[in-house]
């Protein structure tokens, strides 16, 4: 299939541009994913590069499994190579390990999310005396975003008290599990390619001439340099995204103006805009847009989809907002029994009233707001013995099987536990499993059932087959290393919607999926804005967009007039929050000349068609 088959005019000018570095501005349903492989495969059958010179950069493992899936599935990708596609941290130990540099951190193991959950935060919580994981979590999510700023002294930065105190405990754990951390090593890789001004790609050893970016809205500072000094290197850039979706300013230190300003920073460069889109309707688009106001050149997005429909509700209470919302899904449900149903919460703790109205309906519901993705538990386990057989210093895994070894009553008590006696034995986790002076008695139960796996699996023809069996895991062929790869999968992507059901999820959850008919509720000042100002709060606007955004069909936005309950504390005028929309959703109401419907006359209507 020629490369521009099926394409768009405009898609077509991103991918063929002249300009040697392009930065494309997707909105939702544009073909962004499309418009990025593509572009590969215009590489490839034009002969500007083979297969190998090329480089497929996402921010998440989910988001790499999603791409590679792409390529193996879609006959149009079949000269590309799976393999290709990578995450940000791994390209950048990939290019230091090519250029040999010294700045390389020993030993090489990256926490996952889980792992830093898991291990981490929990010591953290100990040693700081912190009154729950989440504050530990906050903490380092903020100590981790010392990594996004590009130059070397930190220590403004590392003046504040708390952050100092931090990183003593963050460094205590280092030592005990012996990682690195994903933002360390793109920090260390900045400082590398900083290192090296005017050097070329050849030079330094990188097997790759072209890298393509995907989600380029949520680049920090310190990846846009990494950019530039690639990009000086004779290194093309094509990255695609849509500020409006950049949902992570302040986790993780994005940047979404870069988009715009994308010819300033890697020159010479060009911004191109997709603005047809075939996924959502019409309304639900309109509703999304008038959020924003493009910037002066940029046309207004080309409404495609006539079909579906928006609504913005209004109840009288928080309970009837509940009440209502399960009447419309199962009326949704009723009619279409295959739709998927989007629940998008912007306070996970408004799932409860949700959870119960839709199981009194005998309604399928699929809650994820309660704990973080984190796959199934026997594949965590088989990846951690592969990971030990592989790496027999490998601390992490060496912690993951004795933890996942103990009763699950009593993990979190183990995970503390095996940390503190590692800190007071001054060993790390591996030498402590080596060691035969005996740990606490449930852990010394867990270290003989790990030693008892790890020697079955040493003796075992078949090392899968009988991982399967020792774990649970379900294996997928007979090579270990696609074996590893795919549990990995597992244990990162976030599942599909199902059909048939009601899913609730936070409004960060929500990107990257889609659903049939997506209710937003609670849109109120005091939920949706609450105490946010400045980019904080305008990371706000573009979380709501990007749930308006999720819908295929129908859309139903809500507020109520009155609220109590969990999130009285917020915002309290007495014992309710304040009455009334969201800012945001008054703008959409004020840009659409929509007014919002009274949701009992709504109900009546809808109910009785």
């Amino acid at each position: 299939m020629p490369w521009d088959d099926g394409l768009n005019d405009k898609q077509k000018d991103a991918i063929d541009s002249e300009t040697r570095n392009v930065a494309v501005v997707a909105g939702p349903g544009t073909g962004k994913t499309k418009t990025l492989l593509r572009k590969a495969v215009q590489l490839v059958e034009t002969e500007a590069a083979t297969a190998r010179q090329i480089r497929i950069a996402n921010f998440t493992n989910a988001g790499v499994f999603d791409l590679r899936a792409k390529i193996l599935d879609e006959d149009e990708y079949r000269d590309l190579d799976p393999k290709s596609v990578t995450t940000f941290h791994s390209l950048a130990l990939a290019c230091l390990l090519a250029a040999r540099s010294s700045l390389i951190p020993q030993p090489l193991l990256v926490l996952d999310d889980w792992e830093e959950r898991t291990f981490v935060d929990r010591f953290a919580k100990l040693r700081l005396g912190m009154r729950t994981v989440t504050d530990a979590r906050k903490m380092r999510e903020d100590y981790n975003s010392r990594w996004c700023i590009a130059q070397e002294d930190v220590g403004d930065w590392l003046s504040n008290r708390d952050r100092a105190a931090y990183e003593g405990v963050y460094n205590e754990a280092r030592d005990l599990l012996g990682f690195t951390t994903r933002g360390e090593l793109t920090f260390l890789w900045w400082r590398f390619l900083a290192g090296q001004p005017g050097a070329s790609h050849e030079a330094m050893a990188f097997p790759w001439t072209h890298l393509l970016v995907d989600e380029y809205q949520d680049l920090n500072e310190c990846e846009h340099e990494i950019l530039q000094h690639l990009s000086t290197a004779g290194v093309e850039i094509f990255a695609v995204g849509d500020p409006n979706q950049a949902i992570y300013t302040g986790m993780r230190h994005a940047h979404p103006e870069f988009c715009w300003t994308f010819p300033t920073r890697v020159e010479p460069g060009v911004v191109e805009v997709l603005d047809q889109s075939y996924r959502c309707p019409k309304r639900v688009l309109e509703f999304g847009a008038a959020l924003f106001s493009p910037p002066e050149g940029v046309p207004d997005p080309d409404f495609s989809p006539e079909d579906g429909e928006a609504h913005i509700l209004a109840y009288p209470s928080a309970d009837g907002e509940v009440s209502g919302s399960g009447r419309i899904v199962a009326r949704l449900l009723q009619t279409d029994p295959e739709a998927r149903v989007l629940i998008a919460v912007a306070d996970k703790r408004l799932a409860r009233g949700f959870v119960r109205e839709l199981a009194e309906n005998d309604l399928v519901v699929d809650d994820r707001t309660s704990k973080p993705h984190e796959g199934p538990e026997e594949c965590r386990l088989a990846k951690a013995l592969l990971d030990i057989l592989r790496e027999p210093e490998d601390s992490v895994a060496i912690a993951t099987a004795i933890v996942l070894s103990c009763a699950p009553s009593t993990r979190d008590q183990r995970v503390v536990q095996l940390l503190e006696v590692a800190r007071e034995r001054s060993e790390r986790i591996a030498a402590l499993y080596r060691s035969e002076q005996p740990l606490p008695r449930h852990l010394e139960t867990a270290r003989q059932l790990v030693r008892s796996a790890l020697g079955t699996l040493q003796t075992a023809d078949q090392i899968l087959r009988t991982l399967s069996e020792l774990t649970g895991c379900e294996m997928i062929g007979d090579d270990v290393e696609e074996a590893r790869d795919e549990i990995s999968r597992r244990l990162t992507q976030e599942k599909q919607l199902q059909r048939g059901a009601v899913t609730i999820m936070t409004l960060h959850a929500s990107k990257g999926m889609e659903a049939e008919y997506v209710l937003l509720p609670a849109l109120e000042p005091g939920v949706l804005e609450r105490d946010y100002v400045g980019a904080a709060r305008e990371e706000r606007r573009r979380l709501l967009y990007v749930g308006i955004t999720r819908a295929l069909r129908g859309l139903f936005l809500s507020y109520a007039n009155q609220r109590a309950g969990p999130l009285r504390h917020s915002n309290p005028i007495g014992n309710s929050l304040r009455s009334g929309p969201s800012v945001f959703v008054q703008e959409v109401c004020l840009r659409t000349r929509y007014s919002a419907e009274v949701a009992g006359q709504f109900l009546e209507r809808f109910l009785a068609e």
